[in-house]
């Protein structure tokens, strides 16, 4: 590892793209007083590649992709990270050391795919957890849907690119998070509520139109914000899900403790105690007998007179049809109305929905690190003004494929507004 450390108050950085007149121009803005300093990071700390593996119910776990394709990362290595996984945390997220492979797993149990990055032996993998995440939820629909996972080099240069991003102050570089902190400060968001939908879960619709983000991205970019401690977070909502496709539409099913039917009804019973006859109290009544009033045993066909002389009530009871007992507690299931899977409730997956605020304690730090982004954004009006294109932050990407933030980004073609 290197470090640059620059603290000058204002650096001028010149790239050339090599697009004929095509030229980028990147400013950084660096103040001591916000910053103390940037560490960039070189190539020889940095993830060596990715592998995705799914599993098949013919030959267990299969690589369906890896970038790039001379890593080494074989068959035998995939069985044992998706083992490794499988058998190990409860956590979906995983740093794993297999021998002397030492790797970031991230595994969807709904999909039975593991999104797997190759780390440096010294490097931290927790880094990469939430676009880890976020990567292998979009991926893996592809995946599913295709067979295949697409662009896998450039989701390897994204994950690379976050690797970089781990300085809280480097959080404020980013447009998403800056919209949304700006609204908190100006009181117009006060909380970031989750809203249930059956097809997609929870989603942070507020924020989705604030950050311009999609959902994926948005609760990425909460948790992130939550783990930073510049939002707190608080449980809220949750809601069963399918564990074996992830669908949200489901239904409680009761079950017969001793036979396993689903032929369970709940009533209010009635014993007679001249018989021993137990069943629902519907039938015990004397409408057959032109007595609507009276209770009438269906098997001796007396009557009972008096409560707890010749018959009880049992309340709220439960009976199986189907082996005729009955019993007080059901065991419970949830059924999948879309793949018609079934669990007992207990095994059934719980999606929460945390409700997002922002923290107090934070303030301060925010205006501060946002009082950067305003004189930005000042600058940036200056070269509007005479013709320039302006992306305040702005991304390039170098020829080996990895992207760069920047402060300012100024785009132009010849002749340029400095000839003017």
């Amino acid at each position: 590892m290197c470090c640059l450390c620059l603290r000058s108050v204002f650096c001028l950085f010149f790239v050339k793209v090599g697009l004929g007149s095509l030229w980028w121009v990147a400013f950084f803005f660096f103040f001591d007083f916000f910053r103390g300093g940037f560490t960039l990071l070189c190539g020889d700390c940095m993830p060596k590649g990715i592998v995705v593996i799914k599993w098949d119910n013919k030959v267990g776990p299969v690589i369906v992709g890896k970038y790039p394709e001379n890593i080494g990362f074989d068959i035998d290595l995939a069985v044992k990270v998706y083992t490794t996984q499988f058998a190990g945390s409860s956590s979906p997220f995983s740093v794993l050391e297999i021998g002397d492979w030492r790797i970031a797993s991230y595994y969807l149990p709904r999909e039975k795919h593991i999104f797997a990055l190759v780390l440096d032996d010294e490097e931290s993998g927790e880094k990469y957890e939430d676009k880890l995440f976020a990567a292998a939820e979009k991926s893996s629909k592809v995946l599913q849907e295709k067979g295949v996972v697409e662009d896998l080099p450039k989701l390897y240069s994204d994950l690379v690119s976050a690797g970089y991003m781990f300085k809280r102050s480097e959080l404020y570089e980013k447009a998403e998070v800056q919209r949304l902190l700006e609204k908190f400060l100006d009181n117009s968001l006060t909380e970031i509520e989750p809203t249930f939908q059956w097809e997609e879960g929870f989603r942070y619709i507020s924020a989705e139109k604030v950050t311009g983000l999609d959902p994926i991205d948005t609760k990425v970019l909460l948790e992130t914000l939550s783990r930073y401690r510049i939002l707190n977070k608080r449980a809220h909502d949750s809601a069963l899900t399918c564990p074996n496709c992830g669908s949200y539409k489901i239904r409680i099913r009761y079950r017969c403790p001793y036979c396993s039917s689903f032929s369970v009804q709940k009533s209010n019973f009635i014993e007679c105690f001249l018989c021993g006859t137990v069943d629902v109290e519907e039938l015990f009544s004397g409408i057959y007998y032109g007595e609507p009033d009276k209770y009438y045993c269906p098997k001796c066909e007396k009557e009972l007179r008096g409560l707890s002389l010749d018959y009880r009530r049992i309340q709220s009871q439960n009976r199986c049809e189907n082996c005729k007992k009955i019993f007080s507690e059901v065991n419970v299931s949830v059924q999948c109305t879309k793949c018609n899977y079934s669990v007992r409730l207990a095994n059934a997956k719980i999606v929460e929905a945390p409700l997002y605020t922002l923290n107090p304690d934070c303030v301060e730090e925010i205006e501060k690190q946002l009082s950067h982004v305003h004189a930005r954004r000042i600058i940036s009006d200056l070269f509007k003004e005479r013709g320039w294109k302006v992306e305040a932050p702005g991304t390039i990407t170098s020829s080996d494929n990895v992207n760069y933030e920047f402060d300012i980004c100024l785009l132009y073609t010849s002749p340029s507004p400095r000839d003017s």
